[in-house]
C-alpha cells in the first residue's frame, strides 16, 4: 500500500521546501521512501513557484520489488490524459507483435506484455535464439530517452527441476533480455530484471500445453519522470 505525506520544512533563507513522500517495498521487503523535493523561493510564492527551481531526486529502482515499481512514478493529474491516450497508441503498435498478448494495469497506466518463453530461448537454454530479435525489437523505441520508461522484466518456467533450478533459469533469461535491450541504448538504471522461477503460474502444471503457457516473459513499462514532464506539456516525443 502507498503511504503519502508531506513534510512542510522552513529554512533560513526564506524557502520552503515540500516533501511528497512515496513508501514502497525492496526487494527484501524493507520500506525505501521515494522523495521529490521542491524548493519554493518565499518571494516566489504569490505567483508559486518556477519549475526550474525544483530539485527531483531519484530512487534506485533497482531496489524495489515488483508491485512497488509498477506503482511509482506516480503520474500528475495534467499528465494523465496524455498518458493514456499515449498508451493506447502504444498497445495499438505492440498487437501487430504475432504470439505476445497486451495489456494494461494501474488502471491504464503501465502496458504489460507478455511474451511466451519458446519465441526468445529453446529449451532449458539461456542464449536468446534468432527470432528473440523479431519480439524484442519494438521495445528499442522505449530505450531511447532515459527515464521515459522504466521497463521491468519478469521471467517466469513451468515447475519442472527443483525451485533452484527454475529461479536461476529465470534469472539468467531477464538478465539476457535486460542486457539485449542495453546493446541497444537502453540505461541500466531504468531496467529491472525478476526471477520468478515456477512461483506464479497462471495454470496448473498438470499438461505439457499448460506448462509451455507458464514458461514466459513479462515486460512491464512504466512511465518515467521525462515521460511524465513531456506528457504535462503535451510534448511527447519517441526517438527513433
Amino acid at each position: 500500500m502507498i503511504k503519502r505525506k508531506i513534510i512542510l520544512s522552513f529554512s533560513l533563507i526564506g524557502c520552503i521546501y515540500l516533501f511528497p513522500m512515496t513508501s514502497v517495498f525492496s526487494q527484501d521487503n524493507t520500506p525505501i521512501t521515494v522523495v521529490k523535493s521542491e524548493k519554493i523561493p518565499f518571494w516566489k510564492k504569490i505567483f508559486w513557484w518556477n519549475k526550474k527551481d525544483t530539485v527531483y531526486v531519484h530512487p534506485n529502482i533497482q531496489n524495489f520489488t515488483l508491485e512497488g515499481n509498477c506503482m511509482v512514478p506516480a503520474i500528475s493529474a495534467k499528465a494523465l490524459p496524455q498518458i493514456r491516450k499515449t498508451v493506447l497508441q502504444e498497445m495499438r503498435r505492440l498487437y501487430k507483435i504475432k504470439q505476445i498478448k497486451v495489456s494494461t494495469v494501474r488502471n491504464g497506466e503501465v502496458i504489460k506484455v507478455v511474451i511466451p518463453m519458446s519465441q526468445l530461448f529453446q529449451p532449458n537454454d539461456t542464449t536468446l535464439w534468432n527470432r528473440a530479435n523479431l519480439m524484442l525489437r519494438p521495445f528499442i523505441r522505449y530505450t531511447q530517452i532515459p527515464d521515459y520508461y522504466h521497463i521491468l522484466i519478469v521471467a517466469h518456467s513451468d515447475d519442472t527441476g527443483t525451485q533452484a533450478y527454475t529461479e536461476n533459469l529465470t534469472r539468467i533469461r531477464a538478465e539476457a533480455v535486460k542486457e539485449w535491450l542495453l546493446a541497444y541504448g537502453a540505461v541500466p538504471e531504468y531496467v529491472v530484471t525478476y526471477a520468478q522461477g515456477s512461483k506464479n503460474p497462471l495454470y496448473s502444471n498438470t499438461s505439457e500445453v499448460n506448462r509451455d503457457r507458464n514458461r514466459r516473459l513479462e515486460i512491464y513499462l512504466v512511465p518515467g519522470e521525462e515521460l511524465i514532464w513531456d506528457a504535462e506539456k503535451n510534448k511527447i516525443n519517441f526517438k527513433e
